[in-house]
This record gives structure tokens, sequence and C-alpha cells, in this order.
């Protein structure tokens, strides 16, 4: 059967040659282009960019034929699906059925794909930082809408930049995870370079420089994620641009090779079998045809566990359970011993590697890891926390820094842990709540300082809110029994707190807060049966506000002639607290009224009267 859209795609490819195209292809008139196409895989000349019709390379670029580039299964090219569909057929014999495509096969049918046997598929979000498909999404959304497992690739581009900003780019553009039992982990597809533009086919880079681009992809991934990628390339390229690496053997696999046989054949340094085997670029699948290297519930846990392990570990440990893969060794070795071992981590999920600011770090399988850096020595982090989720969720050790203890529990159920930012050296104090969730405080500021000397927890609770900064100033907010507090901290008036649900509070915010009467340059203080704040304005103006279950809330100029006749006769005692803010009546004069039935005016002339 002719394939329909050879040719048009064919077309499209010559046609962006300007930006991206084959080395030596020349446009030739559509009816003859397919013919042009040789037997053996041709490089291209450069990338494509945002924008053009070349869907770039695919997974399997230099092992495949150009003229299987665009393959579309005899299923899918049958929308009305008259076609007979047998069944696929696995290579092997065993496994679970999958397939591979790209921007090349814009048009796949789910649903005769699913009928063929697919089970699960992988589809092309991004290549370098320049590329996104634009078919990613309707493809996505097709094969989840047959019920397949799905999920994300990305095709590297090592020299172009660096690791973690492709990996930051390809999150952001479709590549990310997220654990609903379908979604697959994002696939780093790191292999033969098919550009004749970018050198030779390790993009003229060193085993050296490969593997630590490699390694800043991943751990920026997971950092992202939650989860380690997987991991798509070609024995042959693995050995000769990474020498072979076994630095990566805790990823998941998928290995490309078209044998023709019922085995992949040599497998990468570290591995003893394969995850995902892509077996054929022109069939029976659209695009490229893969198997996965287990069953139904082994692909649904490679899908929705963050700490899966690879084929090639299960497999070794369920010939030697008591055999761990990866030691633990150094700081972080005697802090797992010293803190329960297996009992509290259990076993290590992979080798030490280096994260942020010369620090190391360690996972293990009961969702924890521990964190060493020289400064502050080893300390864990439980993924499965508030706080461990609101770590990684910020940055991990990129934005709060390193762990300087192991979380402490609070016998009220909340927790506490602290880190220090080596760059910048500043603390962060994180305390969590079942009621709050989990909120962070500068740990050496002057909000900290002044809930913690006060009680802390006792006096104030936990934060509901993380500490916020603003123009020259700070604030923070914390619960107990249903009272919230607030504090405010500005360089000029210093650290000071309001009941955040009260009504001087509630006067305050509606008078424009700071930009109204200005920052606070007291607590919330006790006056008789009410309560009063003082603000500033920064220029020498002062608003008191008093508050009385009587009066409500009201502001007067704290340094005004109104104010000091109020203190010096007697005060709330004789005239009570104000029923009015100060304000300029129809007469000129200022007034101001008070519960005892008083009334004071003020003029420039007069000064204060009594005059009620």
């Amino acid at each position: 059967m002719q394939r329909p859209l050879k040719n048009s795609l064919l077309t499209l490819l010559v046609a962006s040659c300007t930006v991206s195209s084959f080395a030596g292809a020349t446009a030739l008139p559509t009816d003859t282009q397919e013919s042009s196409i040789p037997d053996t895989p041709q490089k291209l000349s450069a990338p494509p960019r945002e924008g053009d019709n070349n869907p770039g390379a695919t997974m399997g670029q230099s092992q495949k034929q150009l003229s299987d580039v665009d393959h579309l299964s005899p299923a899918s090219q049958e929308p009305d699906q008259k076609l007979a569909q047998a069944a696929a057929v696995s290579p092997t014999g065993t496994g679970i059925l999958g397939m591979d495509v790209s921007g090349w096969q814009p048009n796949v049918n789910w649903q005769a794909e699913y009928n063929q046997g697919a089970r699960f598929a992988y589809i092309k979000a991004t290549e370098g930082t320049f590329y996104r498909s634009p078919v990613f999404n309707s493809q996505y959304t097709g094969a989840a809408d047959q019920g397949m497992y799905r999920g994300a690739y990305h095709f590297a581009i090592p020299s172009d930049t660096t690791g973690a900003e492709q990996a930051r780019y390809f999150v952001a553009n479709g590549g990310g995870w997220t654990n609903d039992g379908k979604t697959l982990p994002g696939l780093l597809d790191i292999e033969h370079n098919p550009y004749s533009d970018l050198g030779d086919m390790c993009y003229d880079m060193s085993p050296t420089e490969m593997i630590s681009w490699i390694s800043s992809f991943v751990n920026e991934y997971r950092n992202l994620t939650g989860r380690y990628p997987a991991l798509y390339t070609t024995t042959s390229w693995w050995s000769e641009c990474t020498n072979n690496t076994t630095a990566f053997s805790h990823l998941p696999l998928h290995i490309a090779s078209y044998s023709g046989t019922s085995s992949p054949g040599r497998m990468p340094a570290g591995y003893s079998t394969y995850d995902i085997w892509q077996y054929s670029a022109s069939g029976p699948f659209s695009g490229d045809s893969n198997v996965f290297n287990g069953d139904l519930k082994q692909l649904a846990d490679f899908a929705s566990n963050a700490s899966y392990k690879n084929i090639s570990t299960q497999r070794l440990q369920a010939t030697t359970p008591v055999q761990p893969i990866y030691s633990v060794a150094g700081a972080i070795g005697d802090h797992y011993r010293a803190t329960g071992a297996q009992n509290t981590y259990g076993s290590p999920a992979s080798a030490e590697y280096k994260t942020a600011n010369n620090g190391v770090a360690q996972d293990f399988s009961k969702n924890k890891s521990i964190y060493w850096h020289p400064s502050y020595g080893a300390y864990s982090v439980d993924w499965a926390t508030t706080i461990g989720q609101r770590y990684r969720a910020t940055g991990a050790e990129k934005n709060w820094g390193y762990p300087t203890m192991d979380e402490v529990p609070f016998t009220n159920g909340g927790k506490k842990a602290w880190f220090v930012q080596p760059s910048t050296g500043k603390n962060t104090a994180v305390y969590s709540s079942s009621a709050f969730g989990a909120h962070a405080l500068n740990g050496r500021g002057a909000i900290f300082n002044k809930w913690a000397d006060e009680g802390g927890l006792l006096t104030y609770g936990y934060p509901t809110t993380d500490e916020a900064d603003f123009a020259d100033g700070a604030s923070a907010s914390f619960s107990i029994n249903n009272r919230e507090t607030v504090f405010y901290w500005s360089s000029q008036y210093g650290a000071h707190s309001m009941n955040k649900r009260g009504e001087i509070h509630a006067k305050w915010m509606t008078s424009g807060n700071f930009s109204g009467y200005g920052k606070p340059i007291t607590d919330e203080f006790p006056v008789g049966n009410g309560a009063a704040v003082y603000f500033g304005n920064g220029n020498g103006r002062e608003t008191g506000v008093y508050w009385s279950g009587q009066s409500g809330a009201h502001a007067l100029n704290s340094r005004g002639a109104l104010y000091y006749y109020w203190v010096r006769n007697g005060y709330i005692n004789t005239l009570g607290f104000p029923t009015t803010d100060e304000y300029r009546g129809a007469d000129g004069k200022t007034h101001l009224k008070f519960t005892s039935g008083a009334e004071l005016t003020w003029t420039e002339a007069q000064g204060v009267r009594h005059v009620k």
C-alpha cells in the first residue's frame, strides 16, 4: 500500500532546508522526491527552530533508513479502519508492545494502533531549547484517550546549551511527570549527532564533557519532577561518547537496535538488560516500534513509581536480594548508619551524585535522600513530608540550600527543619503542621527572632504563610487556637505584631497599609478593655489606632495636640476611647469624639477646646 503522507512530509523536509536540511539534499519535484532518498541515513545539516516545518530529529535517527523517518503504519493510513488489523507480535515473544512518534507522524490513528496491540507511547516534545513539536499535544492526548501509557521525549543537543537548561525547557513544554498512573517518566534521547553542522557523532564533546552534560540534565529533571528520567541511546554511541560509563546505570534504559533478531544484543556498561527496546523503524506501529521488558504490572510500576528500579536492577535484586546495588560511604554513610540505616532510609537507590555549590547527595528507597556539604555535614530530607515536598518544589539545594538538621518532630504532630544556602549564607527555618502545611521563615531575621523570643509555637503557633518580602520589609503570619498574629518588619521600625483578624489590622489595611498609616512601630498592646497600635510613615508622622468593643477602631495623629490633650486629661479613664477618627468639620476645625460623650476640637489659632 502507498503511504499517502510520505511525499508531503518529505517535501516539507526539503522545503525547510534553508534553516535545517539534509546535507546534500536538493529540492526535486514532489512525484520524484521519494526515489531520491538514499538507502542509508543522511545527516541533517542543522536542527529545527521554533516555527519550522521540519520536525527535526527522531529517536534512532542515525539507525533508520531516511525513508522510515515519517513511517505511518498501514492501520493508521486507514482512518475508517477498514484494513484488517492483525495483532502485532513481540520480537521476543514476551513483553508489552508500544511505539514512539514525532512531528513526522502528525496523523496517527491511535485507536488503530491500540487495536494492533500498542499499550504505551513515547512522543517527541522538544529538541534542544529551540524547538517544541507543534503536534505534541494532540499526539499525547490521542494516546491517552485510547488508554495507553504515554510519556514525552526530548532530543538532546548537548553542544547547544547545558543539560539543566534543556531539562527545564523539556519540563516546561510537556516533558514533566505526574503520578496519575498513566504518565511515563520523561525520556532523554541522547544518541548519534544527526546534524553535520554540529560536529562529529559526539557533538565534538569529550566523554568527560558528555557525562557532565548528562548528569546536569538528569539531576535537574529529578529536581523538577521528583523522579529520574529514562535514558534512550545506542550501545555503540554510549561506548564511544561516554567511554561506556556506568554513572547512569540506575536510569531506566530504552535501547535502540534494529537487529531483526529476538535480542537487541550488547547492552551499555552497567546494564544486564533493557527496560524498553526500540526494535523497528518500519512497523508494525507508526513511527518506531518498541517492546517493554516486563508485564503490565511492571509497566504500571514504571509509570507510577517515582522510585522505580530499572529491569536490570530488579533482576539483579531478585537473584541476589541481600546484595546492595549501591554502597553508602563517607559522611553520608556515617549519617545513614547513625540514624537507623535501612530501618529509616531503606536501601540506597542511587550512587552519590553532585549537587549545587559543591555538595553531594544520595537517594534511598524509602523516599529519602541524605545531603552533604563541606560546611554543614550530612543530613536527610524526607520527600514524603510537607517539608520535603516544599523543599523540592522551591528548587531544593539551589534555593534553600542544604539541611543542617534532620526533620525534628513535635509532640503536637508538627515538624521543623533548617537549611542554609552556602552561596549567600541565608538561613531558612521551615515549620510544618497538619493544619497549615509547611512554611519558610528567614531563620536569622527579626521576625523569626521576635517570634522565637516571645514563645514561638507555644505563644503564636505555626506559620500560616511563608515570610514574604516587600519594599524595605517583610511579613509572616502565625496561628494558634484560632488566633492569627501577623508580624511586620521594616528596617526603620523593626519587627512588630498585630492581631491579623482584629479591627485595628482591618482598619490599617483599609487605609492603604504601608502607603496609608505606614508601618507598625509598636506591637498591638492592651489599653484598658481595648487595644492600640501606632504606625509611622517614615517622614515623622505617626498614627495611633485605638479599638474597644464599644467604640470600634479609630485613628488619630499620635503626635498631634488632640492626642496629647486626651492623654494628659485622663486618657481612657476619663474621656474613654475615640468613637471617630480625627476629622476636619464644616467649621474648619479638627474634631475628635469619645465614648464618654466628650468632644475635642482644634484650630491653629485656638488650640484644643473641650467643647463637650
